[in-house]
Formats: C-alpha cells, sequence, structure tokens
C-alpha cells in the first residue's frame, strides 16, 4: 500500500466482531480500505483480519465473514493503522464492540438551533395565554427534545403528562 494512505487512517466509529465475522463502520467512505492492516490483538495472540467486502455502496462501512474464535473471557483490541481500540464484550457474551455515539448538537447548524430556540420560545409564550393547547404542548416538547434531550428531559416529559391530560384520548405520547 501507499505511505498516503497509511498517514490518513480512516476514523473508526463502530466495529463489532463476533464467532461469524466482524463488521466495521468509519466516520467517512474509506473506499481503500481492504489494503489497510486490520489486526485483532486478545492477550499476547494477535492476528490479521483480512477478506473485508464493503457493506454499503458509499463504503463506509465493511464487513468480513471469516469466522473469529472469540473467547468470552478475554479482553480484545483492534488495531487499524496508528488506532488501537479497546472492546468491550457484548452484553449477549458472544463478541465485543466498539462504539462512539452520534453528537446530536452536532448534527445541526447554530442557524437551525438558534431558529429552533426561538420557536421553542414562541411556544413557552403561547403556553402562558392558553396552557391546554395540544399542538403548542406536543411541539414544544418535541422541540426540546431536538435542541437537546438530554437537558430537557424532565421539562419535555412534563410537557407529555400535561398533553395526556389534556387530550386524554391520545395516550403514549
Amino acid at each position: 500500500g501507499g505511505g498516503a494512505q497509511a498517514d490518513q487512517a480512516p476514523k473508526v466509529v463502530a466495529f463489532r466482531m463476533g464467532v461469524t465475522g466482524a463488521v466495521i463502520a468509519f466516520k467517512k467512505p474509506c473506499p481503500d480500505f481492504e489494503q489497510l492492516k486490520v489486526e485483532l490483538s486478545s492477550n499476547e495472540d494477535s492476528w490479521q483480519l483480512q477478506s473485508w467486502q464493503p457493506a454499503d455502496s458509499r463504503r463506509t462501512t465493511w464487513k468480513n465473514q471469516t469466522p473469529i474464535d472469540y473467547q468470552k473471557d478475554r479482553s480484545y483490541s483492534l488495531k487499524l493503522s496508528e488506532q488501537e481500540i479497546k472492546l468491550l464484550p457484548l452484553p449477549t457474551g458472544d463478541g465485543a464492540f466498539y462504539f462512539v455515539p452520534p453528537h446530536a448538537a452536532s448534527s445541526c447548524s447554530k442557524e437551525l438551533l438558534d431558529e429552533l430556540q426561538t420557536q421553542l420560545q414562541s411556544c413557552f409564550d403561547l403556553l402562558e395565554y392558553e396552557p391546554d393547547s395540544k399542538w403548542t404542548l406536543l411541539t414544544s416538547a418535541l422541540l426540546m427534545r431536538a435542541i437537546d434531550a438530554t437537558a430537557n428531559h424532565e421539562r419535555s416529559l412534563e410537557h407529555l403528562v400535561e398533553l395526556e391530560k389534556v387530550d386524554a384520548i391520545r395516550k403514549g405520547y
């Protein structure tokens, strides 16, 4: 392989392995992935994972169907170029994984976030005059979750509970 490819190793965002093989996903498309050295290690053992196939047309996800002798009492790590990633055991006990959770805030621009905040403030203003407005309660709860689900969790739930009181026909918002 060329040195330029090794310098710009793709960022791994997810990896899963088990007895039936492995799947890896990258932040950006990685068309030359099969040329990179992928190594799995456990304790003093290490072996290369080869024969990767693209799993999507953009080549951000790749799969390997070579059986892996997974032992649940061992810890594993994945080595790809300069990255060494410690894998966590799957709750089912039949494999290991790595995952980078997506950042909700990074998925929308500052302009969009500002607009959502403005709309949410309008909903709050409307609720002062009309506290039983079904659409305003629902919209405000959804906007709060879109803006920051963690920070607004309690307040959005309060709006949904209020909505169920106001609109008893519909349950399970």
